[in-house]
């Protein structure tokens, strides 16, 4: 019986604990390019001009990667073309926001994106480790 209860509570915690973490595929482009907008107004402290033309490049650039992931879903493409389109969309998109930033918010931008970077490097070389 003790041991029943057990598993029937870590079965519910991990079900909540699950549910907490839907998939980024569940948003919509609009809800992606809003929190990332949201994001970048706190840390980069954006004024509503520069917030709403942000949104707009995240926003196209959101929809872009999901299109072109169902795009190759549904072909035999390899996916290290996959990758390469998505880090050319994101290259992209970052040029499109370096100039709506003020030199201050662009240095600290520029900060951001190179801790993102490293953090992906230290995930990829976690994945790639051999025991």
């Amino acid at each position: 019986m003790k041991s029943l209860n057990l598993f029937l509570t870590l079965v519910l915690f991990s079900a909540s604990v699950l549910s907490q973490y839907k998939n980024i595929s569940d948003k919509t482009p609009e809800q992606i390019a809003e929190r990332r907008s949201d994001k970048l107004r706190k840390i980069l402290n954006l004024d509503d001009y520069q917030y709403k033309q942000v949104y707009e490049i995240l926003y196209n650039s959101v929809s872009a990667v999901k299109n072109l992931r169902e795009k190759m879903k549904n072909s035999d493409t390899d996916k290290k073309v996959l990758r390469s389109e998505i880090r050319k969309i994101r290259t992209e998109t970052y040029e499109k926001i370096k100039p709506v930033l003020k030199p201050e918010q662009l240095n600290k931008f520029e900060e951001l994106r190179e801790k993102k970077m490293e953090k992906a490097k230290e995930r990829r070389n976690k994945r790639h480790r051999k025991f």
